[in-house]
């Protein structure tokens, strides 16, 4: 077999040379590396393999190394998310161990404490505080649409009902 190549990665490494048979070696830190004959050529080069058939092998054993690379690749890139998306939620949720519930509760925690702050209170979120703070934010901007200094029910229809006749007269020409 007229081969002269190598391929190697960090789990093993397919040896193809000249009238020698090719040779896979796995590595492991534990063993040294033991050399598997993954078939045989004759000696005097009088191969009983067609070319088409040595095309196979050569392209089999490509294709295997990039489907390992392509393993060891993808098993790198979700590692690399799994301890992101761990180190992430340890620096949100202030705590070094993930534990069901953690993100939840840690949302909870600061939307309540956001909606505090919207209502002026020092303590802790009650239920209706939300539904409080929108109630004054929105009478808030309405008394700045309107122009009043306080909020009285009807103002915001009465303040769109009088500008949009305004816009409809001068789009009409009429006063």
């Amino acid at each position: 077999l007229f081969l002269s190549s190598c391929i190697s990665t960090s789990a093993f490494h397919v040896s193809l040379k000249t009238n020698n048979a090719p040779t896979f070696i796995l590595r492991s830190e534990t063993t040294k590396p033991t050399p598997t004959t993954l078939f045989s050529t004759p000696e005097d080069g009088d191969s009983k393999l067609t070319t088409d058939q040595k095309e196979t092998i050569i392209n089999l054993v490509e294709d295997d190394e990039w489907m390992g690379l392509s393993m060891e690749l993808a098993e790198l890139v979700r590692a690399s998310v799994v301890k992101d998306i761990q180190q992430k939620t340890s620096d949100f949720t202030g705590n070094d161990e993930y534990k069901i519930g953690d993100i939840s509760k840690e949302l909870d925690s600061r939307v309540k404490d956001e909606v505090t702050k919207l209502r002026g209170k020092d303590g802790e979120y009650e239920i209706g505080d939300l539904t409080m703070a929108l109630d004054k934010l929105s009478k808030d901007l309405t008394c700045e649409l309107t122009g009043k200094s306080d909020y009285e029910f009807g103002d915001l229809s009465s303040e769109l009902d009088t500008r949009m006749k305004e816009y409809v007269s001068r789009f009409c020409g009429k006063d």
